[in-house]
């Protein structure tokens, strides 16, 4: 803040301080509400104020405990480092409520806010500009190309992180375009998890939602360095790959409404994973590292297994990597996977179309086609190995979107 701006608010605070003379024994903090489009204009609606009374709107960019503004209201705290102040007004409407309609600037995103009622020395709850019902601790919020941001200081690992974001109904950031990756470089702090991974398959670093994405790396990266570097972090002019345990800040990006299905992922973005009924009674949404699956435990033929994916908008799995054939194995006992011969004796091919990576794991002397009609596959309990089977057996599956 400039010594102009500092002189100007310091006089400002004076003017209307100084015409109270009498603090109430007790007051009602009022009530913020700020809504609208950050940047763009807000709208900042006070309640609960002191009828005709004097409040202004203080903004700060984070968390602190500096003293009130002074006058009648020297001994309190206001909860926040006073940096800005974004609105006085004296008089309320009589029944202590007043509108602000400031225009917000994108430097101001995410700024926290709260009302001090200079009549009755009351304040408000904490709000923030830009985030609807107040940013959660510790984030602040931007916005960039049609996409919101929580830029935040929280130390989780990676799915720590994602779960996080989800809370918020959204998801790591997942970086499409230069432009993109330049402002997020910029905004977010050093270290920050995104939303990218190799723990499927070992130096190919796929997005979260499996999307095309712009890469980013810093010279030399990813590097995988001891073996355990298999997430993707903001670093010093790119990125970098860490261990999925170390805890760091994150960036959160708003999340694509879609259709919700039994996978352990909010895919309507309305807060909520996998409600409404959209698991078959067996079934249960797995989200595990950017695989998502629904792992279901009732004993049924492969043809009603494939059904029954069918029934919730999915499919029978298909298996990646050996990290993908652990989750889906993990538990179950036998699992059926969307895998068959049943066209050709002997060309399997995946009910959900072709593998990303061509990866198999049949057991030795696997598949066999004992009695001439084993036509179908599933994981042996256990061992985690495939298995070719009458597709009349009954067994638990696993589906994917």
């Amino acid at each position: 803040m400039t010594h102009a701006e500092i002189t100007s608010t310091a006089l400002v605070t004076t003017l209307f301080i100084a015409s109270i003379a009498i603090r109430p024994a007790y007051a009602v903090p009022p009530d913020l509400t700020v809504t609208g489009t950050c940047p763009g204009n807000m709208s900042i609606v006070v309640d609960n104020a002191t009828p005709s009374g004097t409040i202004a709107i203080i903004g700060a960019s984070g968390a602190g405990g500096a003293s009130m503004l002074t006058g009648p209201c020297t001994g309190g705290t206001t909860g926040l480092d006073i940096d800005m102040q974004l609105a006085v007004a004296t008089g309320t409407d009589g029944t202590g409520s007043v509108s602000f309609n400031p225009n917000i600037q994108e430097a101001l995103c995410g700024t926290h806010i709260q009302v001090l009622d200079v009549s009755s020395c009351s304040l408000s709850p904490v709000e923030a500009v830009g985030c609807p019902g107040g940013c959660p601790p510790g984030c602040t919020y931007g916005a960039f190309g049609g996409s919101e941001y929580l830029f935040c200081d929280g130390n989780l690992s990676w799915q720590g992180a994602r779960d996080a974001c989800a809370a918020e109904a959204m998801g790591l950031a997942e970086v499409q375009t230069v432009a993109e990756h330049d402002y997020l470089l910029a905004q977010s702090r050093l270290l920050s998890w995104i939303g990218f991974t190799d723990a499927g398959d070992e130096g190919v670093f796929e997005s979260v939602s499996r999307t095309p994405h712009f890469d980013g790396w810093s010279p030399g990266e990813p590097s995988n360095d001891a073996g355990f570097e298999d997430c993707a972090q903001m670093w010093f002019g790119g990125w970098n790959d860490s261990n999925c345990d170390n805890v760091n800040p994150y960036v959160c990006e708003t999340c694509t409404p879609g259709v919700e299905v039994c996978d352990g992922q909010d895919n309507d973005c309305d807060g909520q994973v996998d409600e409404d009924a959209v698991c078959a009674p067996s079934c249960t949404g797995v989200s595990d590292f950017g695989s998502q699956h629904a792992l279901c435990t009732d004993a049924l033929t492969y043809d009603g297994a494939a059904a029954e994916c069918a029934s919730m908008g999915m499919h029978l799995v298909t298996i990646d990597d050996a990290r993908e054939n652990g989750i889906v194995e993990g538990g179950l006992g036998n699992v059926w996977i969307g895998f068959t011969d049943r066209l050709t004796e002997g060309v399997f091919e995946w009910d959900g179309g072709p593998s990303l990576t061509g990866y198999t794991n049949f057991a030795p002397t696997e598949p066999n086609n004992q009695g001439g009609n084993e036509d179908c596959v599933s994981i042996y309990a256990g061992f985690q190995e495939w298995n070719d089977q009458q597709c009349t057996g009954s067994q638990s599956f696993a589906c994917e979107p």
